[in-house]
This record gives C-alpha cells, structure tokens and sequence, in this order.
C-alpha cells in the first residue's frame, strides 16, 4: 500500500493512494485509488519499483 497525502491552497487534505498485490508468479495487480473510481491494472516489477519510487519522491496530489 502506497500512500501520500498534502495541503491544498485552501487548506484541505488531498490524498492519493495504491494498492499492489501479487496475482501469481510473475502478475502484479494495481489498485489506484481516484475520488470517484478504482482503477485496477496489471503492471511488470519494473512498474512497481518506478510507481514506489514516485511515491517516495513525494508528488503532488493537488
């Protein structure tokens, strides 16, 4: 579970979050989590070490 959160200019709490879950041997299942949907998609190893990579680098979410 990735996760990130910041302050909007108003002062409100923006977030944004994905979930990864191994789906077999060599399949990766991820959740994005928007405000009114759930993407779901498969990506490679590469993807994930990228997507956390992005996460740690602290994006911005406004």
């Amino acid at each position: 579970m990735l996760e990130t959160f910041n302050h909007t200019e108003g002062q409100e709490l923006a977030g944004a979050g994905v979930l990864c879950l191994w789906a077999g041997m060599r399949e990766i299942v991820s959740l994005v989590f928007q405000e009114e949907a759930t993407e779901i998609t498969s990506i490679s190893g590469r993807q994930l070490l990228k997507m956390m990579e992005d996460f740690l680098n602290c994006p911005d979410v406004r």
